[in-house]
């Protein structure tokens, strides 16, 4: 009982130990990319966007790293002013939000396209129009986007009974992969001819 004890104790204080050093590690990563945001690197300012908008920090740090966001904010590229916009989410401010999305607009960005047409399906920041949502959704999904083509789907489907929905939804998906599918078990089936025609002539 006793080396069990002991042997649970050392295991416990090693995960403590390495979740310590993490956490430092952490923390002077994080410093390094403080400092050099502080100097207006693009690339800093960018890892700081993803940093603040994923990670719950506090209001303080919140507001202090989106103070030194905004005041460089020509040097931010699209996906950083899209994170930017996420900041004012967490501190409920929707309508800097939406303002930030309609400023990422003016080369056509697929993300921001996205997130606008999200904007007016919801009423983030602005009032509910699904005409302009459509839209939007529509560009960003001419372009790829593949959530924007699934949102196309749901707003189609939004007057429909849930049995058929639910059909249309697997039948899109089908005809999707299907093609992929097919693909895949036709390459396989000749690698596979090969093989044993190889083991014949051996």
């Amino acid at each position: 009982m006793v080396e069990r004890n002991q042997t649970r104790s050392v295991s416990v204080s090693g995960a403590h130990r390495t979740v310590t050093i993490r956490r430092a590690l952490m923390s002077i990563q994080n410093h390094f990319v403080w400092e050099r945001a502080a100097t207006g690197d693009s690339d800093s300012l960018e890892s700081l966007s993803i940093m603040c908008a994923r990670k719950s920090l506090g209001e303080e740090d919140l507001a202090a790293c989106m103070e030194l966001l905004v005041s460089n904010f020509e040097k931010l590229s699209k996906n950083a002013r899209i994170n930017l916009g996420k900041i004012h989410i967490k501190l409920d401010n929707c309508d800097r939000y939406f303002q930030i999305i309609k400023l990422n607009m003016n080369n056509r960005h697929v993300l921001s396209c996205h997130k606008l047409g999200k904007c007016y399906e919801y009423g983030i920041g602005c009032e509910v129009n699904h005409d302009l949502s459509w839209a939007y959704y529509s560009d960003a999904a001419r372009e790829g986007h593949v959530i924007a083509r699934a949102r196309l789907i749901k707003m189609k489907l939004q007057g429909w009974p849930p049995p058929m929905r639910l059909f249309i939804l697997i039948s899109y998906i089908l005809l999707n992969t299907a093609p992929v599918v097919i693909y895949i078990f036709i390459r396989d089936l000749l690698k596979f001819r090969r093989t044993i025609n190889w083991r014949i002539k051996d």
